[in-house]
């Protein structure tokens, strides 16, 4: 845990005997006197300015959870390595929560408005009794840790984490799926483009909330990390919205054009193909090139 000096006249650092205090910790203790010691604490001082003290008012009142708290503290908490890849993410922590709510069967207490993103994240993982049992729930009594747990305990919280890191990791590495919206040129464009083809041809088909403005490649993978959609499925859409977009661009570069249908012979086609190869030119451009041409010089067409 990232520790960092107390104040000389703090007072739960004196009640704990140790000199260095850890934001992770504080929290986790929190939680812990809350949840398994049944202690009313206010909500918001979870994470707030005045914790340590709200701490050390509860130490004070209870010499039996005080005493066991370096025992707790091997029981409950991984390393601090085992919990570095939960960032301040939005969409991780989107993707997460629920999963690590399944996980530990936790439910965190309502209120607590200075805990969130990875921290929320982690002091679910840290207050969870991974005991092989359902966890303990708010009436429960309290059962204090014994030695015997310690290795068995930890040791299945920290597989169950692992393969949690593991599932975010392939997860997070079919993103090269949507590689195409995080163009650094047109990447929002992009997203734009994506959200109205969803909006007409997915959401209000199936019968879908129709998703929020992309204001981001952020928010796109955000949407199709909450669908239920396989590879296949995925790989249609962004095709199709490749498509929109080709036709949106398209549409763009021609604002000033208007499409003309003209019935050529086979032979002027035969010839106009040929020009087009030569010239590495498309058949409009050919055509426009030689009626501008001519407007300008007059050379082949007369007034007879």
């Amino acid at each position: 845990m990232k520790r960092y000096p107390s104040q000389p006249d703090d007072r739960l650092a004196k009640l704990l005997k140790d000199p260095a205090q850890s934001r992770r910790h504080d929290i986790w203790l929190w939680l812990f006197l809350f949840h398994y010691r049944h202690h009313m604490l206010t909500p918001q001082s979870c994470n707030g300015y005045e914790m340590r003290e709200v701490l050390a008012d509860c130490l004070e009142q209870d010499e039996a959870v005080r005493n066991s708290l370096p025992l707790e503290k091997s029981v409950f908490l991984l390393p601090d390595r085992s919990l570095e890849w939960i960032k301040n993410d939005d969409r991780q922590y989107l993707w997460l929560l629920p999963r690590i709510k399944n996980m530990t069967e936790l439910e965190l207490p309502k209120g607590l408005i200075h805990l969130s993103h990875s921290d929320r994240l982690i002091a679910m993982i840290d207050l969870w009794n991974a005991n092989g049992r359902r966890s303990e729930r708010r009436n429960s009594s309290y059962r204090p840790s014994k030695k015997t747990d310690t290795d068995n305990r930890i040791s299945k919280k920290k597989d169950a984490v692992d393969l949690l890191h593991s599932e975010w990791r392939r997860h997070s590495e079919k993103d090269i799926e949507f590689e195409w919206f995080n163009d650094k040129k047109d990447g929002n464009k992009r997203c734009i483009c994506a959200w109205r083809w969803l909006e007409k041809n997915y959401a209000y088909k199936l019968g879908k909330l129709t998703p929020s403005l992309f204001q981001s490649y952020q928010d796109l993978l955000i949407f199709f990390d909450g669908e239920s959609l396989n590879s296949m499925e995925i790989r249609l859409i962004v095709k199709a919205i490749k498509n929109r977009w080709s036709r949106q661009q398209f549409d763009e570069r021609s604002t000033d054009k208007k499409q003309v249908n003209i019935l050529l012979s086979k032979t002027v086609i035969t010839q106009l193909d040929a020009l087009k190869r030569k010239h590495n030119l498309k058949r409009a451009q050919i055509v426009e090139k030689l009626l501008s041409m001519e407007a300008k010089q007059g050379l082949y067409l007369s007034d007879d």
